[in-house]
């Protein structure tokens, strides 16, 4: 016998694959100029984070996650891809509930290139 429950929930949630989380361009010409930056490394990894935050007190960890929660996402902008940030919420594995973001209705949200010629 198994059982499941739900931990969480979010009735009218906005949300996207989480797979959108993940994606990052790896063809520079793709990129508006000003969204290089985050191509470059500029911000630190989720494991840099994790192991600067087991130095921090509570309250300075609690800060460091909701900042954690901070992301970005690649959307279509014309002929580029335009970068996004977004805050995350509760998961699925398979969607992220955004909780707040500049995600307008409509955005195409990249979760990969299809490199197959047509």
């Amino acid at each position: 016998a198994s059982i499941s429950f739900d931990v969480d929930r979010r009735d009218n949630a906005l949300r996207i694959p989480t797979r959108a989380l993940w994606y990052l361009p790896q063809d520079r010409k793709l990129v508006r100029d000003e969204d290089h930056d985050l191509l470059d490394g500029k911000r630190k990894t989720d494991d840099q984070e994790s192991e600067m935050e087991t130095e921090l007190s509570a309250v300075e960890r609690a800060a460091a996650k909701r900042k954690r929660k901070k992301r970005h996402v690649w959307v279509v902008d014309g002929d580029k891809l335009k970068a996004v940030e977004l805050e995350t919420g509760i998961d699925d594995h398979k969607f992220t509930e955004i909780a707040s973001s500049a995600l307008k209705v409509g955005d195409k949200v990249v979760i990969g290139i299809d490199t197959k010629k047509k």
